[in-house]
């Protein structure tokens, strides 16, 4: 049962690479391998010298895989358990056999390996078979679960031991491990310091205000919005007086949410993790820190500040003990005189972060009359992946969308389908072979299939009659040069078929109309790659924006598997 290191090095089974824990306090490593398509079977084994006490409760690595997919590796009074939880559905737990004496703290190598086949999971401790369990109904349809997940050995710092050979395969096949450093440099600096911190502060009339931070927990006011309570919190203006100054600090690893919300102001994380200024019916602008103009949502401490100019609103970031200046930005505000009756902290339950002493024209917001639990606000409490934020959204985006080479498909079903009468899109592509995207119909009975074929775009329609309509555009140009080309499929008359290319028109015949049920967008629909092999093509690599059905949009940022996919500006290299 045991593998001593006598017995795993016999059968070359010692671990190639070992990380002994715990680690500093301020050191983390995560490890995530690349993404590929949905798999029957996969795996993921390591070994583990535990040291701990029997008694004791640990956690030695921890997963996050899409669709809200997460799991751990916990030893418990000195027996192994995974845990695996998708959102509300029932938990599904893996153990060892009752019959089994084993107690894994015994200070010796052992191997654990978790299998995955289609839907059964299958778990081994030192190559011997302990239990197996099947995914309840609605659990991870088709979604990996190790392949493509995020890796985080030791998550809480509480395992005293060794950690080795940590592997995931694809059907037998080892995939490549990238190993992150996630170093929260900040992990000192919010602990408490009697130091006290003195600055001083110019205000609109002149006069200087001395203000005096000592850092410590009665003079803080922070507010944590955690992954286990991230609920909105509504503080009323400390003051009556107008707009004129705020500052705070905060940090997070968000996107796609809101810090707070004031009268016609907010203040926005975007999807590439910038920090934006929107007010009301204007253009939102980004607040580039001063470190280089890079996302601010990687769990280091930046202070924001906003003061009143006149008639405008100026805005800038700074990232903690940075020597760069600060870049400012300019708004207009609706009005000189803005009354603010109250603050919505993290509205909509979106934002996962901290936020520290929000100060209103030098007033201090006050959250000591919120539970204890979000007075506080540690590093290992905010570390989340997008995936959870926006699985949980069901807004449309109008961002780019940008598709690798191994990047999944977007699979999107419409919720009511109606007849079809116009379907658009915009794409950027250097690709000459590929499948932009192929829509169907609930019997698979009519879909139509937009590809690049030679660097021209190519219009592929089967009906139910099994006749194929082909349209190739090949007069317009080619369309994989990697500029902007806008594509549009029309019906009107009943029968009349027009395919638009950058303005240019070409109109076909077909017998009837018809209803979409799936759209997939970045490659051919699996079904239709299955069936009909002559339409099979490469996977879609490029960007693609404004996808429309019938003049409405039909990409919801639950559709996106990695918020990264999201960005303002398409880059094809």
């Amino acid at each position: 049962g045991t593998l001593t290191e006598a017995s795993l090095n016999s059968n070359r089974l010692i671990p190639k690479t070992v990380s002994e824990y715990p680690l500093p306090f301020n050191v983390r490593t995560k490890y995530s391998t690349d993404e590929e398509d949905y798999t029957l079977s996969e795996a993921i084994s390591f070994s583990v010298l535990s040291k701990q006490q029997s008694s004791s409760t640990a956690t030695i690595l921890a997963g996050f895989a899409y669709d809200n997919i997460y799991y751990v590796f916990d030893i418990e009074e000195g027996k192994p358990k995974i845990i695996f939880s998708q959102d509300d559905l029932p938990d599904v737990v893996l153990t060892t056999k009752e019959n089994n004496p084993i107690n894994i703290n015994d200070g010796q190598w052992h191997k654990l390996n978790i299998e995955r086949v289609n839907r059964k999971l299958r778990f081994q401790l030192d190559n011997i078979e302990q239990s197996d369990m099947q995914l309840p109904d609605g659990w991870q349809t088709k979604t990996n679960i190790f392949i493509g997940a995020e890796l985080t050995p030791v998550p809480h710092g509480d395992f005293n031991g060794k950690l080795g050979d940590i592997l995931v395969t694809n059907a037998g096949r080892s995939l490549n491990l990238r190993e992150e450093d996630t170093t929260d440099e900040n992990e000192d600096n919010l602990k408490e310091s009697s130091t006290p911190l003195i600055s001083s502060i110019p205000s609109s009339s002149d006069k200087i205000f001395v203000v005096v931070d000592m850092k410590s927990s009665q003079t803080k006011q922070i507010v944590g919005f955690l992954r286990t309570d991230n609920s909105e919190v509504v503080v009323p203006s400390p003051t009556n007086s107008p707009f004129n100054t705020l500052s705070f600090s905060f940090r997070t690893r968000s996107n796609v949410s809101t810090l707070m919300q004031f009268g016609p102001i907010s203040l926005n994380i975007d999807v590439d993790g910038y920090l934006a200024l929107v007010i009301r019916d204007k253009q939102a602008q980004r607040i580039s820190s001063n470190d280089e103009q890079k996302p601010i949502n990687d769990g280091s401490i930046y202070s924001v500040h906003l003061q009143r100019a006149d008639k405008n609103i100026e805005a800038w970031i700074m990232k903690k003990s940075s020597v760069h200046s600060a870049k400012k930005i300019s708004m207009e505000l609706p009005s000189a005189k803005l009354a603010i009756d109250s603050f919505v902290f993290g509205p909509r339950s979106q934002f996962i972060g901290c936020l520290e002493n929000v100060t209103y024209n030098e007033q201090v917001i006050s959250f000591k009359h919120l539970p204890s639990n979000r007075q506080q606000c540690p590093s290992s409490s905010i570390v989340l992946k997008s995936a959870e934020v926006l699985s949980t959204s069901n807004i449309f985006i109008d961002q780019i969308i940008s598709f690798k080479e191994y990047d999944r498909p977007l699979i999107v079903p419409i919720d009511y389908p109606e007849d079809f009468r116009l379907f658009s899109l915009v794409f950027y592509t250097q690709e000459s072979n590929s499948i932009i995207c192929s829509l169907a119909d609930r019997t698979y009975a009519n879909f139509l299939t937009l590809s690049i074929y030679n660097g021209r775009l190519l219009l592929t329609f089967d009906d139910k009659q099994r006749k194929r309509l082909k349209i190739f555009l090949n007069n317009t140009g080619p369309v994989d040069n990697g500029l902007q080309h806008e594509v549009a499929v029309k019906l009107i008359n009943k029968n009349d078929f027009i395919v638009e290319l950058d303005g240019n028109v070409v109109m076909k015949k077909i017998s009837e109309t018809f209803r979409i049920q799936t759209i997939y967008i970045g490659q051919l629909d699996s079904f239709l790659k299955e069936k009909h092999a002559s339409l099979d093509g490469d996977n879609f690599v490029g960007c693609i924006k404004n996808v429309m059905l019938n003049e409405r949009a039909v990409i919801k940022l639950d559709h996106i598997h990695h918020a990264g996919r999201l960005t303002n500006v398409c880059q094809l290299s």
